[in-house]
């Protein structure tokens, strides 16, 4: 998978016309969907929404967005980390085999970087997500995810490896790009 850093999608941002299309809901095949996850509490379609909102607004690509559906109440009580995680390799992998041409790109906040993050690469491992646990997103639909970008990721651990990116260049911290 290969990930865009946030100065990589503001640079997509401002390289592209304004559209003149809205921005709706939907799965329909699109040049550039966007995966919403919100966080803790959030409602519907979360914090997220207005940076792919922006993007949608500021290309001549065809957009749309989904919002992964998953009660995002707080994990120490609920299954909700459970059933966001399965929500993600679910609704992802569903797109990605009904659009095989669509580029996908994940904006997650919070609990939603969460589920993303284990969605993507595999998580879990202590008291309260439970045993670790598998990514649920092949590496072909991975190639179809042309950016992710976590906000207040619960998992995000300072100085590792991962926040530098390829190039030995801190740019922001957090991202990864695995090459």
């Amino acid at each position: 998978m290969r990930f865009l850093t946030l100065p990589a999608l503001a640079t997509l941002i401002a390289s592209v016309q304004n559209a003149s299309a809205s921005f709706v809901n939907s799965t329909a095949c699109v040049d550039v969907h966007f995966v919403l996850a919100r966080g803790t509490t959030e409602s519907y379609p979360g914090s997220t929404y207005s940076l792919a909102s922006q993007v949608a607004q500021n290309t001549t690509l065809r957009t749309n967005y989904e919002n992964i559906i998953y009660p995002a109440v707080s994990e120490d009580s609920s299954d909700s980390y459970f059933i966001g995680r399965a929500a993600v390799g679910r609704q992802v992998t569903a797109y990605a085999r009904d659009c095989p041409q669509s580029q996908i790109v994940i904006l997650s906040y919070s609990q939603g970087a969460l589920i993303v993050g284990d969605a993507l690469a595999g998580g879990g491992g202590n008291s309260t997500l439970g045993k670790p646990t598998q990514a649920l997103i092949s590496r072909d639909v991975g190639k179809q995810i042309t950016a992710n970008v976590f906000y207040g990721n619960p998992r995000h651990i300072a100085q590792q490896p991962y926040d530098f990116g390829t190039t030995g260049v801190k740019l922001v911290e957090g991202v990864w790009n695995p090459a």
